[in-house]
């Protein structure tokens, strides 16, 4: 993927990460996949997969979760990746602390015509792949991942970043921290700082709020806001409300707002603030 002052178009990953993630009775990895992975991948996350299950005393039981969003921006770390609606399907595969995601993003309108080779109308333009592995320790949890990203039609190259997080909850709410940086040398590093907390209304309703805040050095900054310099690149406040609507299914609302906190970052780029619009159907099977 170029740098994103080459893609100002389209800068949501269309996966937001809402924080603290509830921890399950036998720790849950989460894995996402965009895009197709290669087979000597898979047979390693297998691998560990099969690996893994033998360490619990029970069983694990793979719980499948479809997902589809339809959002208004495709914005992803601050960047505007399609200014238009866009469509988000996922798949996730859960067992024991494994997780895997295999997400894609969907451009239903022509908005990218000039930005890739080939019309993105009706076509995917990217393809992420996750896996990940979760766990429990003292007040809190923590989560390792890897993701595979792959951008068809786009002309950008693929590229792979792994993460590490730990997440605690208080009283007042929960914070986590992410680390992130390439399997290479290209993106770089960058950290996160996300607070959230969920606030009670209704009849067993809740408004989920997410606070986050990113700070990246000098070649993540550079790959993806044309800014190779270390310092705060982006932050984001994030609503949403999930209603359980019976039968495994369930809808999520949400309303997302970004904006780049240093002028340097994308300098003289238009939509550098953004608010858009989401809502996810899900069915667990």
């Amino acid at each position: 993927m170029p740098v994103v002052a080459a893609k100002t178009g389209n800068c949501a990953r269309a996966r937001w990460s809402f924080g603290y993630r509830e921890p399950r009775k036998a720790p849950t990895i989460r894995v996402t996949m965009n895009g197709s992975t290669r087979p000597r991948i898979l047979i390693v996350l297998t691998t560990m997969a099969l690996g893994c299950a033998g360490w619990t005393q029970e069983p694990a039981r793979i719980e499948t979760t479809l997902n589809v969003d339809l959002v208004s921006k495709y914005v992803w770390r601050g960047i505007v990746y399609v200014n238009d609606w866009a469509v988000q399907p996922s798949v996730e595969f859960a067992w024991g602390q494994w997780t895997l995601n295999l997400w894609g993003n969907l451009e239903p309108t022509d908005w990218n015509r000039n930005a890739y080779p080939s019309n993105p109308q009706g076509r995917f333009t990217e393809f992420d792949a996750t896996v990940e592995y979760a766990g429990v320790w003292q007040g809190g949890t923590w989560r390792a991942s890897v993701v595979d990203y792959r951008f068809p039609v786009t002309g950008w190259s693929p590229y792979r970043e792994w993460t590490v997080a730990i997440a605690r909850e208080t009283q007042a709410g929960a914070a986590e921290i992410e680390l992130t940086s390439e399997l290479g040398s290209k993106t770089g590093t960058s950290l996160r700082l996300v607070l959230s907390k969920s606030v009670p209304f209704g009849d067993e309703r809740s408004l989920d709020v997410e606070a986050e805040a990113a700070y990246g050095d000098a070649r993540s900054n550079g790959f993806l806001y044309a800014a190779p310099k270390s310092g705060f690149s982006f932050a984001g406040l994030h609503l949403s409300s999930t209603h359980d609507l019976g039968r495994g299914w369930s809808v999520t609302p949400a309303l997302h707002f970004t904006t780049l906190v240093d002028r340097a970052m994308l300098a003289g780029q238009p939509r550098r603030t953004n608010a858009w619009l989401g809502v996810s159907v899900s069915r667990k099977l």
